[in-house]
């Protein structure tokens, strides 16, 4: 573990980023250990931290897919009198990447993963 040292003891910023920076690195610690013991094979994942990252992943793809929705209609309305090429264009000037665009499916990917 780092030794921490002050230069100056009653420096308020040095203190803040003295705690700051100790918590991360414990933190990043903690978590660089349980990964260890994954990637190992000694501890084994449980059924809890199954449901949690199922649950967590779930509640990711439910904003995913409303936000994706959101984007769809609004950018349906914008772009009603465009031509189809203009759309494109339009896009790529605006610097918009869309899963369509990209070639890309995560709906499949996600339910792979799942099963």
């Amino acid at each position: 573990m780092k030794r921490w040292r002050f230069e100056k003891k009653n420096n308020f910023e040095e203190l803040t980023f003295f705690f700051s920076s100790f918590f991360s690195f414990y933190k990043n610690e903690k978590l660089e250990t349980r990964l260890q013991g994954i990637r190992n094979g000694t501890r084994k994942l449980t059924v809890e931290d199954k449901k949690r990252a199922d649950a967590k992943l779930e509640a990711n793809r439910k904003q995913w897919r409303i936000r994706k929705q959101w984007f769809k209609e609004s950018w349906a309305q914008i772009s009603e009198n465009l031509p189809p090429k203009k759309v494109k264009e339009v896009l790529e000037d605006l610097c918009v990447e869309t899963d369509e665009l990209a070639n890309v499916c995560y709906e499949t990917q996600l339910t792979e993963l799942m099963n």
